[in-house]
């Protein structure tokens, strides 16, 4: 049986473009009673533009590519994911992790600036947070 993944993020910080031309969004729910992380990043030099980027929980739990959708909508984040990328963030039953948060609407072009620059033209990013 497949399972989902659910977490509250306190925290959640993102960047379209850092000085090392990587785009990551960083969700942390460090306060609950599991804390759990999810960072997404993909490095966006020109020319050297490489696959997006998972981590969750800890730096062993690496994927990349490996998303079948992620969708933004204005209160979360959901991911679902590929079995490859399951199995590599160990987490092999799991098919979507959602990500609750609550963000100032002013945050969100910013939050949604970022995920565009991790998921480029690719057709698996949906923006729901204006729905």
């Amino acid at each position: 049986m497949d399972h989902i993944l659910r977490f509250r993020a306190d925290e959640v910080t993102f960047e379209a473009c850092d000085d090392e031309y990587v785009a990551h969004v960083f969700l942390n729910g460090a306060t609950g009673p599991e804390k759990h992380y999810l960072m997404i990043s993909r490095h966006v030099t020109p020319g050297k533009e490489s696959g997006v980027f998972l981590e969750y929980d800890d730096q062993t739990g690496v994927a990349q590519d490996g998303i079948a959708r992620c969708q933004l909508r204005s209160d979360g984040l959901t991911l679902e994911l590929q079995q490859k990328a399951a199995d590599a963030l160990g987490v092999s039953n799991v098919r979507r992790i959602v990500v609750d948060f609550d963000m100032a609407a002013t945050s969100i072009p910013e939050l949604r600036k970022a995920l565009a620059a991790i998921f480029a033209d690719r057709a698996i990013y949906q923006d729901r947070s204006q729905s």
